[in-house]
């Protein structure tokens, strides 16, 4: 596999590994369609970096800006789907853990897909932290977007 490949897809775990969100309910045959919440909906960005370098937004519609830099700690929350510079997650299962949420994520890159764990919790100004699962440091991420 070329090096470039391996750094792209080591990104995309070391982005969505550490993520969570602090989530509505859940019903018993998975997450809710509207499980993340209208207030988790749309453009998320690590809080040292700038929105406006990693996404472009239209009207109401934000997007990746091209060409995607695969290693932005950024996502979009659309539904069910969390959506990375590098991959495309589906929320298969969401569970409280303390005063956090764990998420098991199914995850597509272009070059496989694979189960992914993710944990999150929201602050009360409405900016999410994601968690490292080897450190258990939090990093804070703004909202960029719809």
């Amino acid at each position: 596999m070329p090096a470039s490949v391996r750094r792209s897809s080591l990104a995309f775990f070391v982005v969505v590994a550490g993520f969570g969100l602090s989530i509505g309910a859940v019903n018993a045959a998975g997450p809710s369609s509207d499980a993340l919440g209208e207030g988790l909906q749309g453009a998320w960005m690590e809080q040292s970096a700038a929105c406006g370098d990693v996404y472009v937004t239209k009207g109401k519609k934000t997007r990746f800006r091209e060409p995607v830099n695969m290693f932005a700690p950024a996502l979009m929350i659309r539904g069910r789907t969390i959506i990375t510079p590098g991959a495309t997650c589906r929320i298969m299962k969401i569970e409280a853990e303390g005063d956090k949420k764990k998420l098991s994520l199914s995850c597509t890159t272009s070059i496989s897909s694979s189960p992914v764990t993710a944990l999150f919790s929201q602050a009360q100004d409405g900016s999410i932290y994601r968690y490292s699962a080897a450190t258990g440091a939090g990093s804070r991420y703004v909202r960029c977007g719809p």
